[in-house]
């Protein structure tokens, strides 16, 4: 009888160790992973940043900024340029508002 509890103890216990081993591994490479995407959103921020920066240089005049068709595409890389600083700078604000939007869909719905 002692003796079952023991072997059973024991195999509880391994099992518990090799989950927290998986668990471990699992969370390094989500770490690895996330550090990742972090370094391509800088990347790509710093891209369009650059080429919003460059519109503007070659538009000296505002003329191309200032127009309908043309000034909407440098209104919208504004924006994203801003949506990515944000995401940059601070990702948890931007997934708590995503987060937040999918429940409101999701209750929009019932």
């Amino acid at each position: 009888m002692m003796l079952g509890i023991i072997i059973g103890l024991s195999i509880l216990v391994i099992v518990l160790m090799w989950m927290i081993v998986k668990l471990a591994d699992t969370g390094d490479r989500l770490l690895s992973r996330l550090e990742t995407y972090d370094i391509y959103f800088s990347v790509v921020n710093t891209s369009i940043v650059n080429v919003l920066k460059t519109m503007r240089e070659v538009d000296i005049r505002g003329s191309f900024e200032s127009d309908d068709e043309v000034g909407s595409t440098f209104k919208q890389l504004d924006i994203l340029t801003s949506t990515l600083s944000v995401f940059v700078d601070d990702p948890a604000q931007v997934i708590d508002k995503l987060l937040n939007s999918v429940s409101e869909d999701g209750n929009d719905s019932n």
